[in-house]
């Protein structure tokens, strides 16, 4: 009889106390998320002056690209569309974008929430919480 296979877990959400904090952007790439089915940036973040619970998993911040699964999209009121903006300063140049490498190695404020419940407003048990990235704004130089 063969050996049965081992279950293999997702890392878990991460839970960090509420604040506001200083994260680092490690890394950032977007793709069609099926699941949702709607196009998603992600930003991988790393707080840097986070001294609260120990947590694990990656603290990311989600940034909608919109529904049409033949490109993605960021109009003028987006929240990626305003970081893209305040990232570089002023509008690109251009309206064709695919390079998220303006958004790593960069360091943002951000402002973390708990999640209590699910997304029918359902509360969820405590051992189930988690962590999001309410708000992003890259940190000005030489704060």
């Amino acid at each position: 009889m063969s050996e049965k296979p081992t279950i293999a877990l997702s890392e878990p959400y991460p839970l960090l106390d509420p604040g506001n904090y200083v994260a680092l952007c490690t890394g950032a790439d977007f793709a069609w998320a099926r699941q949702w089915k709607k196009w998603i940036a992600k930003l991988e973040l790393e707080p840097q002056n986070y001294a609260g619970r120990p947590y694990m998993g990656q603290l990311c911040k989600f940034l909608g690209l919109g529904k049409n699964p033949d490109q993605p999209y960021a109009g003028p009121q987006t929240e990626f569309r305003r970081l893209l903006v305040e990232c570089n300063g002023d509008e690109l140049p251009s309206l064709q974008f695919d390079d998220l490498a303006i958004f790593v190695e960069r360091e943002y404020d951000v402002s973390v929430e708990t999640v209590k419940s699910d997304r029918h407003g359902k509360p969820r048990s405590p051992l189930h919480w988690y962590s999001i990235v309410r708000s992003i704004h890259p940190r000005k130089r030489g704060q």
